[in-house]
């Protein structure tokens, strides 16, 4: 039989029943809202003045029991209790009684478990809501003809998280509900200003096919050797060759006028174990075969996991200068994500991120840049250079390439406007963690400053969207309750 009371531990990506771990909910209780107030006392006046109100943390009391068979399997499930309850960082709980509503708790302080035989216990444990609400399943909500009457069942308000796709090519995206709480990024332009492209594409490869591709008769620091292939949709080294040193294969296609002001970002993937090394390496070249630019990510240890970020303007016989050289624990052993490398005038700026296939998003952002005040590294990029190396004969990395890109970037003058997002693209104005991405890259910077991450209010709230036409947008929230 299994306890009225019995609940459900969400912690870590698991979920952890107290009835299958052979626990007995004997009690639980949720204590009220702890209102905390702020009052005024007025001279001459009866009694007080309300100044404001919060709800401070909410607590959690639990009673619970173990029964097991031997005093061996009773030690062990005592200890597994302690590590359920304590965490880092909140976890959430489900109870039977109520599977549509979800809690967030953390552990503080001690308790015990009391030996009621040498195989049964029982312990009270105290949990804290830092966050007092309680929070039911998510829903759902599509805007029609750019606007949305949504009634939030909760009693209490709610942060939303709102999905746009963009219909067609626009300055700014602006979201506002009835009582003028916006969102916006971007700046929308006067009917009588055109809006100007901030970049012109100038290359975009799937690395589907080889065949806009030519040879490569040398690499910087190495030996052309080996073959570059496709699977799955991306490029993969086919084969290595043989040398002494850092050898594989290369191939660099033209584009199709020299850029000045220019952006090339590139999404590789390059998992490596301990034992393993290799190398992926984007070259920029002038017309010349000369090197302008470089970026790549590298494993040179033998013996433990790495996984570096480098990005360099210049040649390494010089004159040269390194734009970002990083690693990141995170990326060990796995990395799958996009290197950019973007110069615009004096300013020349390097950037790595790495992609979360669970969210659609980037983030652990790594960047750096510098300015060019001397004129070093100003020369036009003609070609593009890609190389996946290994060194002697070494266990290789596992290494693939799934899309180039290289942008013009256009000057835009003081007084133009430039166009924010281009139809197709994902907006995402995630209220919760106050963040707005675009195309999963963040760009809360582009937000407006009398912008707010509003929230959505218990009862009928009235939405909308702006330009008109040209979004279709939905909306996910999860309603909150005392």
């Amino acid at each position: 039989m299994k306890s009225k009371y019995n609940f459900v531990i969400k912690k870590n990506n698991q979920n952890f029943d107290m009835h299958e771990l052979g626990i007995w909910v004997e009690s639980f209780h949720i204590y009220s809202p702890h209102a905390e107030r702020k009052k005024l006392i007025v001279p001459n006046r009866a009694g007080s003045l309300l100044s404001s109100t919060r709800i401070a943390e909410r607590r959690v009391a639990i009673t619970m029991q173990i029964e097991e068979e031997n005093e061996n399997n009773y030690e062990t499930i005592k200890h597994d209790i302690f590590d359920l309850f304590f965490s880092e960082k909140e976890f959430s709980i489900v109870r039977d009684i109520k599977p549509d509503r979800e809690l967030f708790v953390i552990q503080e302080g001690e308790y015990d478990i009391e030996n009621l035989t040498t195989t049964d216990g029982k312990f009270s444990i105290d949990l804290t809501m830092p966050d007092p609400f309680i929070y039911g399943l998510q829903l759902e909500k599509v805007f029609e003809n750019d606007s949305l009457v949504l009634t939030n069942p909760g009693t209490e308000k709610s942060k939303p998280i709102f999905e746009s796709t963009v219909l067609q090519d626009t300055s700014f995206v602006q979201i506002v509900n009835e009582n003028g709480d916006y969102m916006m990024v971007g700046k929308p332009a006067p009917a009588d200003q055109p809006v100007i492209s901030p970049y012109d594409e100038i290359l975009v490869d799937d690395c589907s096919s080889t065949v806009a591709w030519g040879a490569v008769p040398s690499i910087e620091s190495g030996d052309v050797a080996g073959s570059i292939g496709v699977s799955n949709g991306r490029f993969v080294p086919t084969s290595y060759g043989t040398g002494t040193g850092w050898h594989g294969p290369a191939l660099k296609q033209s584009l199709s006028s020299p850029l000045q002001d220019f952006n090339i970002q590139t999404w590789v993937e390059f998992n490596t174990a301990a034992n393993e090394l290799g190398r992926i390496q984007i070259h920029l070249l002038d017309v010349d075969n000369n090197i302008v630019g470089m970026l790549s990510i590298f494993d040179s240890y033998s013996q433990f996991q790495d996984a570096v970020g480098r990005f360099r303007v210049g040649p390494l016989s010089g004159p040269y200068k390194y734009v970002m050289s990083e690693r990141h624990p995170y990326w060990i052993p796995n990395f799958y994500g996009r290197l950019a490398l973007q110069r615009q005038g004096t300013r020349i700026s390097a950037q790595m991120d790495f992609y979360d296939s669970n969210t659609g998003r980037y983030k652990f952002n790594l960047a750096d840049e510098f300015y060019d005040y001397q004129g070093q590294f100003q020369t036009p990029i003609s070609q593009v250079q890609i190389h996946f190396g290994q060194y002697r004969s070494y266990a290789v990395a596992t290494m693939n390439m799934d899309k180039v890109r290289v942008i013009r970037l256009n000057e835009i003058g003081e007084n133009e406007i430039p166009i924010l997002a281009y139809a197709g693209d994902n907006l995402v104005f995630d209220h919760q963690n106050d963040i707005v991405y675009l195309n999963g890259m963040d760009i809360k910077m582009e937000k407006d400053f009398g912008a707010s991450y509003f929230n959505i209010m218990s009862g009928t709230n009235r939405i909308f969207t702006f330009p008109q036409g040209a979004l279709d947008t939905k909306v996910k929230w999860r309603p909150a309750y005392k």
